[in-house]
């Protein structure tokens, strides 16, 4: 039996997400850098040549009223016509807020100011650093009033785990937040080196690190070797203890593609499966490939570890699981949700809304679905519970048979599976497959209803109870409980046991169909000798005849009852006359019952007759008694 896969997921989206996003979100916003800014090579736009107040390799530092310090370093220092301090050549400046406040580095080959330091433009080669950020354009423009730096001249984003581009980009000091704007690319190195880079490229990316939450905007999709994921918009949040993600959010046509080599070295080293294996190699979480889909992908990881607690789909959610055979395994409902232990193993998933599980098998070209409204696994004892209701009941379809209840619980260690309420099963096997074949005929198939069933693969049995009908065609059996040997074909049912057949006689007139009733204790059929057999004193009906008699012996052929034989204290009886005798023998073609074994005919109106023999004709309703000698006897009874 095959071990369920689930933890592969979460380990691909570790790798995917939280080595890409995280790497994004720490590198560009948590990491203190503590390094000079690394300058880009552009030059600043021409300074005018009419200068006052000129003065070379120095500082200004200035107090405001707000108690707070701006300090500047530069090469030349001068007053421009414009009525701007200009700072020119390895230009520095600090803006240190108010007492406590946070520090805002700004460094470029050139800037103006204004005299109370509340617009500042920093070009050439310019860079901001603050909060751990550090950003390279060919300019800033900073305003003091209102805490804000800005730049359309393009950004680009470099630090040890991050080197990104974008058009716009904004800071607002005060909420501690950035917006890189347009064409949004960045690509992002993990910690640990073994693993491929991540590429993300969007729109619009948003951080506010006092909140600690932020989001991708506008298209967003990320690529990781052969993982790549995209969606609308991605937010995430970290916990409040430290720069670790507590939640990430993909909303808008969200999907998750990613691959598990290991998982494809081992379904190489496997065997391939039968098309009448069970539904535990249909359904197989051994996968190459993952694919999520769903109108939001919520992943929750845990707090101190790289792994996934939870991940949750809501709205058209799907998940593919595909091997290189060509194998799917594919899950649908309205909302998944996926939660792990600490140690990365599956606890539990649930389903929800419309849900279904796929399994395919490439090499058959056959599959198996299961159905229902609501689907709960339970890791610790591998247990799928499904749930229905009566307008969209619990499902098991296979290639040879279709089951549908209130409940079904399917046990993945042993193949096997239990269902209960509104019990509904259509059978129909073929040459060498799994069903429930009936003993009227493999034709065509059955129809099977009861208040609960179950499968048991290691007994390869079936079993069917509380008020069982089953029925094929014309012909029906009722009984209260049955079991089945699926490779036999072999049954034995108990309780109210009643089974109808349609059978045609054939007169000199014409052809008359009679409705055959036998009633009894108990059942047995042999599919190898077509015989079904009646114990615990049955009982058989046939228009105006009847037929009692401790055991029920009934030959078929093709479906049809060709002969009966009723054994041990047999009684047939016919309008006011009753027989008694050992053993009667209901032969269909000849439309005759031989009752034999000391018989005895009782008449209410022309009294008793004993012979060797009884013979009822049933077409016209005479008998024929035999005497001792064996002679016939010329009296006909009518």
């Amino acid at each position: 039996m095959r071990r369920w896969g689930w933890p592969k997921i979460a380990r691909t989206l570790v790798l995917l997400v939280l080595t890409g996003l995280v790497v994004f979100v720490v590198g560009l916003v948590v990491d203190r850098l503590g390094r000079k800014p690394v300058i880009v090579d552009m030059p600043a736009d021409p300074i005018s040549p009419t200068k006052v107040d000129f003065r070379e390799q120095g500082s200004v530092v200035e107090y405001r009223g707000d108690q707070s310090k701006v300090e500047a370093k530069f090469d030349k220092h001068y007053k421009g016509q414009d009525g701007l301090d200009h700072l020119e050549g390895r230009v520095l400046i600090v803006d240190y807020g108010k007492t406590g406040g946070r520090e805002l580095r700004m460094a470029g080959d050139a800037a103006t100011y204004d005299q109370e330091w509340t617009s500042v433009r920093v070009r050439g080669n310019a860079s901001v650093q603050i909060k751990g950020l550090t950003i390279a354009s060919s300019e800033f423009d900073y305003d003091r009033t209102t805490g804000s730096v800005r730049t359309a001249a393009g950004a680009i984003l470099l630090s040890p785990r991050v080197v990104g581009t974008a058009r716009r980009m904004s800071y607002t000091v005060e909420a501690e937040e950035i917006v890189l704007e347009d064409n949004l690319d960045c690509t992002l190195i993990p910690r640990n080196l073994s693993r491929k880079p991540v590429r993300v490229t969007g729109r619009r990316f948003l951080f506010n690190q006092k909140e600690r939450r932020g989001r991708v905007e506008d298209d967003v999709a990320f690529v990781q070797g052969k993982n790549r994921g995209k969606a609308a918009r991605i937010a995430f949040e970290l916990f409040p203890a430290n720069d670790n993600l507590s939640r990430v959010e993909l909303s808008g046509g969200a999907e998750i593609e990613a691959e598990d080599p290991k998982a494809a070295e081992k379904a190489a080293a496997g065997t391939p499966t039968s098309p009448t294996a069970g539904f535990t190699d249909f359904i197989s979480f051994r996968a190459e490939r993952q694919t999520l889909t769903a109108d939001r992908i919520i992943l929750l990881p845990f707090e101190n570890t790289d792994k996934i607690q939870a991940v949750l789909l809501r709205g058209k959610s799907g998940i593919r699981l595909a091997s290189g055979g060509g194998n799917t395994t594919d899950l649908v409902g309205e909302s998944i949700e996926i939660i792990y232990l600490p140690g990365g193993d599956l606890r539990d998933f649930t389903l929800e809304g419309s849900t279904r599980i796929r399994g395919y098998q490439a090499a058959s070209k056959l599959a198996k679905t299961l159905e229902g409204t609501k689907m709960t696994y339970h890791g610790s004892d591998r247990l799928l519970k499904i749930r229905g209701t009566a307008d969209r009941p619990a499902k098991f379809d296979e290639p040879s048979r279709s089951l549908t209840c209130g409940i079904l619980a399917l046990y993945f260690r042993l193949n096997s599976f239990d269902a209960a309420e509104r019990v509904t099963i259509v059978s129909t096997p073929g040459e060498g497959e799994r069903g429930t074949s009936g003993f009227f005929t493999r034709s065509q198939p059955v129809f099977i209803r009861a208040d609960a069933a179950r499968y048991d693969d290691p007994k390869k049995s079936f079993w069917i109870s509380g008020g069982v009908k089953m029925w094929q065609g014309r012909e029906s059996l009722l009984v209260g409980e049955m079991t089945i040997r699926e490779e036999t074909g072999e049954m034995h049912g108990t309780g109210g046991v009643k089974s109808i057949f349609a059978h045609q006689s054939k007169s000199k007139e014409k052809v008359q169909e009679r409705r055959v009733e036998i009633e009894a204790g108990t059942l047995d059929f042999d599919p190898q000798a077509k015989k079904l057999h009646y114990g615990a004193k049955g009982a058989l009906r046939m228009d105006d005849v009847g037929l009692k008699a401790e055991s029920i012996a009934v030959d078929l052929v093709d479906g049809e009852i060709r002969r009966v034989l009723a054994t041990n204290n047999v009684t047939v009886i016919q309008g006011t006359r009753e027989a008694t005798g050992d053993q009667a023998v209901y032969d269909t073609a000849a439309e005759q019952i031989a009752l034999t074994g000391r018989p005895a005919l009782k008449d209410k109106d022309k009294g008793s007759v004993l012979g060797e023999k009884l013979t009822f004709f049933l077409s016209d309703g005479k008998i024929v008694v035999e005497n001792r000698d064996g002679e016939r006897s010329l009296t006909k009874i009518k």
